[in-house]
């Protein structure tokens, strides 16, 4: 079961890819249903209740955007695995919006060397 948390639970299909969570009304879809991104969220896994788990889909703030709702009679441990790999892409993510950060800096320390570099190393154009 998936929803937002204010919205009637259904029964729907996900795929996680990368920093993306895709949701499918069915196994057959061709298109996904929402595309969530999951980075700077948080996943809860909570207790089994009867043959059910629920995992909730948080804001960085700690907020429950979503709450997925998983049928355990036919894997045990199909919530936790769930969100063990949203929790790795999660945590994907977040270095990647680190590493593109350090490229940044990193090219913008070039641009300061370089202006540096013209200040202090006068020059004429000969034409």
């Amino acid at each position: 079961m998936f929803g937002p948390t204010h919205q009637q639970q259904k029964k729907r299909y996900v795929l996680i890819k990368g920093p993306n969570l895709f949701v499918f009304s069915n196994a057959a879809s061709s298109a996904p249903k929402y595309a969530l991104e999951v980075v700077h969220k948080k996943v809860t896994l909570h207790r089994v209740v009867g043959n059910t788990q629920l995992v909730t889909f948080e804001s960085g703030l700690g907020d429950v955007d979503y709450k997925f709702l998983f049928d355990l009679r036919d894997n045990s441990d199909v919530a936790k695995n769930f969100t063990q790999a949203l929790k790795e892409q999660i945590a994907t993510g977040e270095t990647d919006e680190v590493k593109q950060v350090r490229e940044w800096m990193g090219s913008m320390q070039t641009f300061v060397f370089f202006v540096s570099f013209l200040k202090s190393h006068c020059f004429t154009v000969l034409t």
